[in-house]
């Protein structure tokens, strides 16, 4: 079996869920979700993947997964980029690396969020 399990706008699982301190206490919304997704709205086609590194920092990777296609001239459809708030409950420094442009990062912000527009292509969102 394989779908999406995250939670639909109208939830009755949203903010309802138990607060656990270290484990779910950076949530959106007046408390935690039940479940392991948290509810952030609605952000279609935006895929991810959270990896941490042994130093500790946390490398966030993001594409906008819109698979589109024009027939008649047979190319690949370039969407828009889709506006993304990422929250940790501590303070970091945020590093945005486009690696179909550069292999170097820009650091975008320091605080506990940060906004990033995704694009059609990979992005990687470094959190230290």
């Amino acid at each position: 079996m394989s779908g999406n399990f995250q939670l639909q706008q109208t939830s009755p699982a949203i903010n309802a869920g138990v607060v656990i301190s270290g484990i779910n206490d950076g949530y959106f919304g007046t408390g935690p979700d039940m479940g392991a997704i948290e509810y952030v709205g609605n952000v279609p086609f935006v895929q991810t993947l959270l990896l941490e590194k042994s130093d500790g920092s946390f490398w966030l990777l993001l594409w906008n997964r819109v698979a589109v296609y024009n027939q008649s001239v047979k190319a690949d459809i370039i969407n828009a980029p889709v506006s993304v708030s990422i929250a940790t409950v501590a303070t970091h420094t945020w590093t945005l690396y486009t690696p179909s442009v550069s292999a170097s990062g820009t650091v975008i912000g320091t605080g506990t969020s940060v906004t990033v527009d995704v694009p059609d292509e990979l992005i990687i969102v470094k959190i230290s």
